[in-house]
């Protein structure tokens, strides 16, 4: 299972990055008659935006994909540069991805709009108030 990393400090190198998992990841119990868990790949990604703004984030592959869970669960005791690791499972987006909710009747009232009718002045009785009140 591919498992994310975001947001590691800018000084994390490759080497660090594989010897914290592959610390975190002895802990872990082993099983006998059980794969043992294994870090399979470990890559350091800098992406940098328009503004210059540089991010650094962590791929792994961990194999069975039950470690790849329990790594998951238990690395965020774990601290790297003073900055707390935030493991989510790793998810391929599609842009021709559509929310399950898109034609849900529930969100029908959202999409139409409605526009508030203009107040309108009574001017019945007027004229008979101003005859008693002068």
């Amino acid at each position: 299972m591919d498992v994310f990393l975001s947001r590691l400090s800018y000084l994390t190198t490759q080497h660090g990055l594989e010897t914290l998992v592959q610390s975190i990841l002895s802990k872990k119990l082993h099983i006998p008659l059980t794969q043992e868990a294994e870090l399979v790949r470990c890559s350091v990604l800098e992406m940098q935006d328009g503004n210059g703004n540089t991010e650094c984030h962590g791929l792994l592959k961990i194999t069975p994909d039950t470690a790849a869970q329990w790594f998951i669960k238990n690395s965020y005791e774990a601290k790297m540069h003073g900055k707390r690791l935030l493991a989510h499972k790793y998810v391929i987006r599609d842009s021709s991805w559509k929310p399950p909710y898109d034609n849900d009747k529930r969100r029908s009232t959202l999409k139409k709009t409605i526009k508030p009718t203009e107040p309108q002045l009574i001017t019945e009785d007027m004229d008979k108030f101003k005859v008693e009140y002068r």
